[in-house]
């Protein structure tokens, strides 16, 4: 009965120990914990919703991750806000030293597979230009060691690869003077690790990528609204115009008031050829009147 037992336990033990490496329990329990257990080369960033920290360990990829706090959020702010280099500096300092205290909420282990040493091999003689269409993105390229070879680092998905490239750093230096290194064409190539999107949790452990959010969608839907709103002369009903579009997007409000005054103060040609959407006629009112107009074509 005692070995059953000890046996059951052991089980318990053991399923225990998987979850937290493949994704429930914290392994760290702070962010500057898996900072450290990085050795250094831990890549780690804020990706505006998540504080993650994305590190080699034990022959395994993972990332832990961090919410973030109102604190986190001023703190950044004040990095914005610093006017001269001591006070970015001292901000910069307080906001790590800050987000190196947040608990770690979750651990979980990249499934997804760096590209195989064979698949990598099978680029020899592609372009950069074609890698990129392939999607490669390019992080830094120079002349390498004694030897004069070139090497471009670039990023596919979480992990990041270097490539020889067969041109030497005359032609790489050409290539540089004219901005166009499409033309130039890889030698070798070979995985060094994981790249800054393995900090971004839209990057997801089993390899799929959420599209990135544009931080500008909302301000550009409410410009589109803004022109198909004006009438020919490009006068508004400012405040019928502010009540419609935050009722429409709830919390903008700073944002449609600023589009307004930038529309006010570029004029109507600055957003001609964007069409206004559906719903918002009777917004116009060109002669002050309050008479409404439907917008113009």
């Amino acid at each position: 009965m005692k070995k059953i037992l000890a046996l059951a336990l052991a089980l318990v033990m053991l399923c225990a120990a998987c979850a937290a490496a493949e994704g429930g329990e914290p392994l760290f329990a702070t962010v500057g914990d898996a900072i450290a257990a990085g050795a250094g080369e831990a890549i780690h960033g804020c990706d505006g919703k998540y504080y993650a920290v994305a590190l080699e360990m034990d022959g395994k990829y993972i990332r832990a991750v961090a919410d973030l706090d109102e604190k986190e959020t001023a703190l950044g702010e004040a990095i914005s806000a610093a006017d001269n280099a001591d006070d970015i500096e001292a901000a910069f300092a307080a906001y790590d030293e800050y987000v190196a205290t947040l608990p770690i909420t979750y651990t979980e282990e990249f499934t997804v597979s760096p590209k195989a040493q064979a698949e990598l091999d099978a680029l020899a003689g592609k372009s950069i230009g074609e890698l990129e269409e392939d999607g490669y993105q390019f992080f830094s390229a120079g002349p390498e060691g004694l030897e004069g070879k070139v090497v471009f680092v670039m990023d596919c998905g979480v992990y990041r690869y270097e490539f020889v490239i067969n041109e030497d750093e005359q032609a790489y230096e050409k290539a540089q003077e004219e901005d166009l290194f499409d033309g130039l064409t890889v030698k070798t190539g070979t995985c060094i690790g994981l790249s800054n999107n393995a900090a971004e949790t839209r990057f997801h452990a089993d390899g799929t990528v959420d599209p990135e959010e544009n931080p500008f969608a909302v301000f550009n839907e409410i410009a589109e609204i803004i022109a198909g709103a004006a009438g020919e002369d490009g006068k508004l009903d400012k405040e019928a115009l502010i009540a419609a579009l935050t009722e429409k997007f709830p919390g903008a409000e700073e944002q449609i008031r600023l589009a307004i005054e930038l529309y006010e103060l570029m004029g109507p040609e600055s957003l001609q050829g964007i069409e206004g959407l559906e719903g918002m006629e009777g917004l116009v009112d060109p002669e002050g009147s309050g008479a409404p107009e439907t917008p113009a074509e």
